[in-house]
């Protein structure tokens, strides 16, 4: 079976390299285009009575800040274990 592109999700778990790894070794067979995806959601705080009103705007930029710096980790990290691959590779972890 032939691919044309391949989907590797990235994280910044131990496996994450050897994941990216076997896809770019998969899609090498059939000259496929690998395609890094990472997504992030920041855990979520204890209740706190006072993180509401003017604190919820506050509260949330804090946690976009951290879900950003997650995919850009996993977005590195991609880039590292594509190597010479990365001719036939892209990223799709934006943050917005």
């Amino acid at each position: 079976m032939r691919f044309a592109s391949l989907l590797v999700y990235v994280d910044e778990g131990p496996e994450a390299t050897a994941r990216v790894a076997l896809a770019c070794a998969i899609a090498g067979l059939s000259k496929a285009h690998v395609i890094g995806l990472a997504a992030s959601m920041p855990d979520v705080p204890q209740v706190d009575p006072y993180a509401a009103g003017a604190m919820m705007g506050e509260m949330l930029g804090l946690f976009r800040d951290v879900a950003e710096a997650d995919v850009s980790r996993a977005q590195t990290l991609f880039w590292d274990a594509v190597g010479g691959y990365a001719d036939h590779a892209e990223w799709r972890g934006e943050g917005g």
